[in-house]
């Protein structure tokens, strides 16, 4: 037990220095790896202690730390292969909505990597399937900023996208409110489908095609990075009765596993508040 976490908590501290050395910068959510340093560190000292012939803490204290630990690492485990099964894009024949998933902009307001490779991926959708609309979703993350979602539309204007097939949804600030809201107004197209038209809709163009009540079920893509996509498509399949399927975006591959930490806590997380 002491090489297992004395291992472990070389690697989660010098893992977060590689991620802010890397990064130019800490991590809001880079505390996840110190978290889990201290806790293996706390292990270690407790099976350091088990070792000695007089011992610093009870038989039960050591047996409860450990066995918390190892709980915890088997559940983020276990949400990590969950996070790594949905890495992959799924095929789709003609869908009718592509959901953007928003990433925080820079301080500076321009687009950060992680999102303009989900839009770059957007952009390749949205011209093999010209019927699709784009719903955009993210909203105002630092004062003084663009919502995320008007920032995609800048791009992807930019790049030769129509605004006429553009949804804004400039609300959201989690993954959780990105479907919900973005789900909530392809229910809200379905309910107005007996108008002619049904306008703008948070901010968005016009859109020209309207399904019926009574239709097939929507065909709905959500394009995110690769490690976001489990959650992100199960949140939408359990808030709506429609088809939804995923697009992975690369992620940075230095970063990868750091965000593969996160997600499975957040999976982990998301999962105990009934939203998957």
């Amino acid at each position: 037990m002491t090489i297992f976490f004395g291992t472990a908590l070389l690697f989660c501290v010098g893992y977060w220095l590689v991620v802010a050395f890397y990064a130019g910068r800490i991590l809001a959510d880079s505390w996840i790896w110190l978290f889990f340093g201290l806790l293996s560190g706390l292990n270690l000292l407790a099976a350091w202690s088990d070792q000695r012939e007089w011992k610093q803490a009870p038989l039960w204290v050591i047996t409860a730390v450990h066995t918390a630990t190892l709980a915890l690492f088997a559940a983020m485990t276990a949400a990590a292969v969950l996070v790594l099964s949905g890495l992959h894009t799924e095929a789709v024949e003609n869908p009718d909505y592509i959901l953007v998933l928003g990433s925080e902009l820079k301080p500076d307001g321009t687009i950060s990597k992680t999102m303009k490779k989900r839009l770059d991926g957007a952009i390749v959708l949205s011209d093999r399937y010209p019927q699709a609309e784009l719903i955009l979703s993210g909203g105002q993350t630092r004062p003084g900023l663009l919502p995320e979602a008007e920032a995609m539309a800048d791009y992807l204007r930019y790049n030769g996208v129509s605004a006429s097939r553009m949804i804004l949804e400039p609300d959201s600030r989690s993954t959780y409110e990105n479907v919900r809201n973005s789900c909530g107004l392809i229910e809200e197209f379905r309910r107005e489908a007996s108008s002619e038209s049904r306008g703008r809709h948070a901010g968005s163009a016009p859109a020209k095609r309207i399904l019926s009540a009574e239709a097939r079920p929507v065909k709905l893509v959500i394009v995110s990075s690769d490690f976001h996509l489990f959650r992100a498509v199960h949140m939408a399949k359990k808030q709506t009765g429609e088809l939804v399927y995923g697009a992975a975006a690369p992620s940075d591959p230095v970063l990868f596993l750091h965000a593969l930490c996160r997600e499975s806590a957040a999976l982990l997380k998301d999962k105990f508040l009934g939203r998957l």
